[in-house]
């Protein structure tokens, strides 16, 4: 049956509901990136505010009835996350899940949900349900009920990434909590997830044959070695890349608008 427009079946799996979810945005989601574009158009932080009051709004209508089930659907939650993360930084498609997340600072969709289903069963007296992350204590006020929450959200995440990231981007970003020092765009984007026009990446989805760098060296052309060896671009090369400083973010797009 639907009762207030969510799905329920008769074992209260929700496996219907969350694909319904699952179609309903995943027809939603152009129809919203089609006037952002990767070089122009809406910024970072105005693309994840559209997403965040829309699709993620969606997906945490009445989660306390059904976040205990994300796990169990966590694939079809991170097929629509995962083009969210991509489009909020202007990513290419083939950019991992928790990359994406971490580049864009957006916290995977199935611990927004465990969030929020924990905060709204704490404030009224509810029971906790399983939904992977360690309950609240009762005993705690609602600020600090927040912050633990998001602490333990932030260290599940932390752990998901650690696995699951791309090297190149463990790199340049450890911790999910790390922020860039510039709005992340098109070419950004690219520097931070070494998926774009690399030779080594283009080499890997067969677009070039070679992804040895011009430079002379003999090494791949990979983000490592173009921001911190290749003597193409040692003008205004940092002697220490920090991605929280704007100087280095700087650098890193003047390199990849140059490749």
């Amino acid at each position: 049956m639907r009762y207030l427009g969510v799905i329920i079946d008769c074992s209260l799996l929700f496996n219907q509901y969350y694909k319904f979810l699952a179609q309903k945005c995943g027809q939603l989601l152009p129809k919203l990136m089609v006037v952002c574009q990767n070089t122009c158009d809406f910024s970072n932080s105005a693309r994840k505010a559209m997403l965040t009051a829309t699709i993620v709004a969606r997906y945490k209508y009445c989660c306390t009835a059904f976040a205990h089930r994300a796990a169990y659907n966590r694939k079809t939650i991170e097929e629509i996350d995962k083009k969210m993360a991509q489009y909020c930084s202007h990513l290419y498609c083939t950019t991992g899940y928790y990359t994406a997340t971490a580049i864009s600072h957006f916290l995977p969709l199935e611990l927004e949900l465990s969030q929020r289903a924990l905060r709204v069963c704490y404030l009224k007296g509810w029971k906790f349900p399983d939904v992977g992350i360690t309950p609240p204590n009762r005993a705690t006020n609602k600020e600090e009920l927040l912050q633990e929450l998001l602490l333990r959200c932030t260290e599940k995440w932390q752990e998901l990434y650690n696995k699951r990231g791309c090297s190149c981007t463990k790199e340049l970003l450890p911790s999910v909590t790390d922020t860039t020092g510039a709005e992340v765009d098109f070419f950004l984007g690219q520097a931070l997830s070494g998926h774009g026009c690399f030779r080594a990446y283009l080499v890997r989805i067969k677009k070039l044959d070679s992804a040895t760098c011009p430079c002379g060296s003999g090494d791949k052309e990979t983000p490592s070695h173009v921001f911190q060896s290749c003597v193409r671009f040692s003008d205004g090369r940092p002697k220490k890349l920090m991605v929280g400083d704007p100087v280095t973010c700087a650098y890193m797009s003047s390199a990849v608008r140059k490749l």
